[in-house]
């Protein structure tokens, strides 16, 4: 069986492998973004500046749970005087979310374009399609723009994933998006099908003359979708990965 240290290795380099296609799908630009694992007591974070294309598994910076601290490689508060990178100016709000909700072991935060778009137009992301319903939950919920990376957005953060946990993802209006998961896989994948649901509801904008022109999934609609044993059977499936 493979050691604590394999798990943890194997863990970021997928963290690394996943955090990337953010790049490659132009979810993200630059140093922008920011993802995370949580393993055991500690959160493996993206550093300060830099971008995920320009990344090694050597540069998530390790930081403690408890107190949100940089860990040296031994386990114990301080720096590594080798390589030292500040964790991302978000820290607090990945470190909230995983004390809220234990379930959630992955967080990705980006800023996909189309997504920014339909929230700074002001439309709601009602689901279009099952996949959406199966993958981001029964709600997508928006909260309102406020300055990144300080106390008031993490706290709005933390307010909209609390246990129980019905949805999986959280627009930011004019500012991107968050989603969570259980390993980097999934929570990348959800980033996938929120911004393909946001661009259907750009492409049904331009096609009518008002925000309620196109035909959205009704909540009984959803629910119906949630209920099916084949749904089901895959959400049981995404638990595993």
């Amino acid at each position: 069986m493979p050691s604590d240290n394999e798990k943890e290795e194997k863990l970021l380099e997928a963290l690394l492998e996943f955090s990337q296609k953010l790049s490659e799908e132009r979810f993200v630009l630059g140093a922008g973004g920011n993802t995370s694992v949580k393993i055991n007591d500690s959160v493996f974070i993206k550093p300060s500046g830099l971008s995920f294309s320009e990344m090694s598994t050597d540069d998530w910076v390790e930081v403690s749970f408890t107190t949100g601290m940089v860990l040296s490689p031994n386990g114990e508060q301080g720096t590594d005087k080798k390589k030292f990178h500040r964790p991302s100016s978000e820290l607090q709000m990945h470190i909230d979310i995983y004390k809220n909700c234990p379930n959630v072991s992955c967080i990705f935060h980006a800023h996909p374009p189309h997504t920014i778009a339909v929230s700074a137009a002001n439309i709601s992301f009602k689901h279009m399609f099952p996949d959406s319903v199966t993958y981001l939950g029964e709600i997508i919920p928006i909260i309102e723009y406020c300055v990144p990376c300080g106390e008031e957005l993490a706290s709005l953060v933390k307010q909209n994933f609390s246990p129980p946990l019905d949805h999986y993802s959280l627009v930011m209006r004019n500012h991107g998006a968050i989603t969570v998961g259980d390993s980097p896989k999934l929570a990348f994948l959800r980033m996938q099908v929120l911004e393909e649901l946001a661009y259907m509801h750009w492409i049904s904008q331009a096609c009518v003359k008002s925000k309620e022109g196109y035909r959205t999934l009704s909540q009984d609609e959803v629910h119906r979708i949630q209920n099916l044993k084949k749904i089901k059977y895959r959400q049981s499936l995404m638990k595993k990965k």
